[in-house]
């Protein structure tokens, strides 16, 4: 689901619903999705290249599955709880000086690499507790974090399946984990976040 950069979303929820109709992740969270657009200090194009793909990707990835058993436990709830993560990580990250000592022009070309950097990493946070506490499955088959996106999964599988929840003391940090940076940022966004 392609959609347009929220910046050049119009203030009615006409224009809105008309550009986001075919993913119901972003026009539940259309609120966020402006406010977000609003205070990231990004020309229209980058945003898209960026911080939309991002967001698409991450949609795609995780689509409507619950954040845990008590927070975020509603449809879509990964996605919701990554993009305020997302949301406060871009206002401090924007708050913060990261290059003390280098000239103007350089903090210019490296501030929305930084911000998009935090994003990221806000996603992250998001989609790992999910992995390493959550076990979804369809037909009693598992889906594999690892290797699809659960939207892959239940296109192959059927659009129901079962949400379990171990417990809450599982291992915050597998180093399987790193692989899923490789499933959430768009393939053009790499030597971005290399820089």
């Amino acid at each position: 689901h392609k959609l347009v950069a929220p910046a050049q979303i119009k203030s009615s929820n006409k224009d809105f619903n008309d550009i986001a109709h075919e993913n119901s992740l972003f026009v539940s969270n259309k609120d966020i999705l402006v406010k977000l657009r609003k205070e990231v200090s990004m020309e229209d194009d980058l945003y898209h290249k960026r911080i939309t793909m991002l967001l698409e990707s991450f949609a795609d990835y995780v689509g409507d599955i619950s954040a845990s058993q008590t927070y975020y436990k509603d449809r879509g709830g990964v996605f919701e709880h990554g993009l305020k993560s997302l949301f406060y990580a871009q206002r401090l990250s924007s708050a913060k000086m990261y290059s003390i000592g280098l000239v103007a022009e350089v903090k210019r070309e490296e501030e929305p690499v930084w911000i998009y950097c935090s994003m990221i990493g806000a996603l992250y946070s998001s989609l790992s507790y999910m992995v390493n506490n959550g076990e979804v499955s369809a037909n009693n088959i598992c889906w594999s974090p690892y290797i699809e996106s659960l939207t892959s999964f239940k296109s192959k599988q059927g659009e129901s399946y079962d949400m379990q929840w171990r417990g809450l003391d599982c291992e915050l940090f597998n180093p399987n984990l790193l692989v899923l940076y490789f499933k959430i940022v768009p393939d053009n966004s790499m030597n971005y976040t290399a820089k």
